[in-house]
C-alpha cells in the first residue's frame, strides 16, 4: 500500500489512538490516501470480517463501519449490505441500550485538534468495538440492528419535524 504524506500522519494518529482495533481486532490498513495537499484524508481499515473508514476534511475526522462489500474508496454509497455507516449514531444507541458502558464527549471550551477528536471517538468507540466489529462481520445479521434502524429513522423524523415547526 503506498501512503501519501498527509495520509500517513493520518493513519499514524489512528494507529495511536485505536491501538485495540490494530492489536485485538487484527486491522491493517489497506487504502492511506489525501487529496489537495491534506485537505481530505482517507484511510480504510480491514480485518477478517470487516471495514473501518477513517475521513477527515479539513482535520475534522468522521468515523465509519463497513462491511466487506463496502467499496475501499472515497464513496460514501450507503445501501443495507455494502454501504458505509457512520458510527457516531450507532454508538449513541448503544450507549442508550448499555448505558453503563458509555462514555461521554468532553465538554471541550476549545476547538479540539484531529487527534483529540480521534482519542474522543475511540473512548466512545472502545466499549462497543467488539459489538459493533461482530454486526458488521455478520453483514448486519444481529438481533439489535433492526432496533436500531428503527431509532434511528424515529430520530431522523423529529429532526425533520422539528425543522417543519420553524
Amino acid at each position: 500500500m503506498n501512503c501519501t504524506k498527509y495520509g500517513e500522519e493520518f493513519l499514524r494518529g489512528i494507529e495511536s489512538c485505536f491501538p485495540y482495533l490494530f492489536e485485538r481486532s487484527r486491522f491493517v490498513a489497506t487504502v492511506c490516501e489525501d487529496q489537495r495537499h491534506g485537505e481530505f484524508c482517507l484511510v480504510i481499515l480491514q480485518s477478517a470480517g470487516c471495514k473501518v473508514k477513517f475521513y477527515s476534511e479539513r482535520g475534522t475526522p468522521e468515523i465509519f463501519f463497513g462491511t466487506l462489500d463496502a467499496p475501499s474508496n472515497w464513496e460514501f454509497k450507503n445501501d443495507v449490505r455494502t454501504g458505509w455507516y457512520t458510527v457516531a449514531p450507532i454508538i449513541v444507541f448503544l450507549s442508550i441500550k448499555f448505558p453503563g458502558l458509555a462514555a461521554p464527549w468532553p465538554d471541550r471550551k476549545v476547538e479540539p485538534t484531529t487527534n483529540e477528536i480521534l482519542l474522543d471517538y475511540s473512548a466512545r468507540i472502545r466499549p462497543f468495538a467488539e459489538e459493533v466489529i461482530a454486526a458488521f462481520t455478520a453483514n448486519l445479521d444481529v438481533m439489535w440492528w433492526g432496533d436500531y434502524q428503527r431509532w434511528l429513522e424515529s430520530r431522523i423524523q423529529e429532526r425533520k419535524n422539528l425543522v417543519k415547526q420553524k
